[in-house]
């Protein structure tokens, strides 16, 4: 018969190799799996096209650089509802009904619009920016959580802004006098555009083409002339919103560990930037949360968040729900409990390289992908 610490020696042995066979099995497969990633990242002639992109929108002039002097949250953030909260102040363009109605027939001038005070369009021409987290409802939530930013955070609701716009667009247009609500609707756009959210830079983007097929209607009916208005092509909207999710995916590493700087060199603002930045800061989170202290031969994604910290640090950001949220406010178990049960025993699985493995299934699931492939 073995002796109990000989057969113990054998045990142990046993589980060293099949622990080590594990790992190595593991690695191979997560480098497997990066390989796959790495194949979707930008060519070289395809970050030339981004590049093209960005020195594109910033000869338009469109969105300009803001002082940030005058936010416009002091009149619009008592109309903005969360995901979670109403808005201080009911608006009546922010009715599911009106929105339908108005989606249908905006530049239909022979049919009627639902009608109501839209005097506010007009007023925010005072404002060079908005911030949502200033105040109202979304502005409550931010100043009460350490993390702004969460997988179960109430977002502003920024969707009824675009029925107020086609709203304004449908009056100046039934009214034969367009070019005020051109103006406001671009001022509207630029204000969307300066929260600093992935959402508010689609939704502006969004609104220059509704902002060009009212002037096209109206240069239709006589009402207006092609040299009193600059609006954006249906090409550059196309660049706007390849550039919007291009620059996430850069942050993302869709352009290796110095995508950044290679955007940086450009010498122009990066439109978007700090909407991405915004948008990967919870890349940052989930990593630290899931990635906690890897083990070795685990996966580094260190030139991940270096490239979202880079874009947060940016002068040009404000970001206050991302730098809160990476700052102070961290807190790894909140996030574990957002995304792992403990009574279901998922919690269990973050062990070191299943955690690898379970993370790059998740990064997979939340990047876009390359906007420049195949275009």
């Amino acid at each position: 018969m073995r002796s109990p610490l000989k057969f113990l020696k054998i045990l142990f042995a046993m589980a060293a190799v099949s622990f080590a066979i594990g790992v190595f099995l593991m690695v191979t497969l997560m480098n497997t799996r990066q390989t796959r990633i790495e194949a979707d990242h930008l060519t070289d002639a395809e970050f030339a096209l981004m590049a093209k992109d960005l020195r594109r929108i910033h000869d338009l002039g469109v969105f300009p650089p803001s002082p940030a002097e005058r936010d416009a949250g002091a009149l619009l953030n008592p109309f903005i509802a969360t995901s979670a909260a109403p808005a201080d102040e009911a608006a009546w363009w922010a009715d599911a009904g009106i929105r339908d109605a108005v989606n249908a027939g905006w530049l239909v001038t022979d049919e009627a619009l639902p009608e109501g005070e839209l005097s506010l369009l007009a007023e925010l021409l005072a404002y060079d920016h908005w911030e949502a987290a200033s105040s109202g409802a979304y502005g409550r939530f931010v100043a009460a959580n350490p993390m702004p930013l969460g997988l179960d955070a109430p977002l502003p609701e920024l969707l009824p802004l675009v029925t107020l716009a086609r709203l304004r667009l449908g009056e100046g247009l039934r009214a034969g006098d367009v070019l005020p609500a051109l103006e406001e609707t671009r001022h509207l756009a630029r204000l969307v555009y300066a929260d600093e959210s992935l959402l508010g830079s689609m939704i502006a983007v969004k609104m220059l083409s509704l902002e060009r097929e009212a002037f096209e209607a109206a240069l239709a009916a006589g009402d207006v002339r092609a040299s009193e208005w600059a609006p954006v092509s249906e090409a550059d909207v196309e660049a706007m919103q390849r550039v919007v999710y291009g620059v996430t995916f850069v942050l993302r590493g869709g352009a290796g560990s110095d995508g950044y700087a290679l955007l940086g060199e450009l010498g122009v603002p990066i439109f978007s930037l700090c909407g991405a930045a915004t948008e990967t800061a919870m890349d940052v989170v989930i990593r630290r949360a899931i990635l906690h202290e890897p083990a070795p031969f685990e996966p580094s994604y260190e030139h991940l968040d270096a490239l979202v910290m880079s874009a947060i640090g940016d002068e040009r950001c404000r970001v206050p729900e991302a730098r809160k949220t990476l700052g102070d406010g961290y807190d790894r178990e909140r996030i574990l409990d957002q995304m792992f049960s403990v009574e279901s025993g998922e919690r269990e699985l973050l062990v070191p390289y299943v955690r690898s493995w379970i993370y790059a299934t998740l990064f997979e699931v939340i990047t876009l992908g390359n906007p420049y492939r195949d275009i």
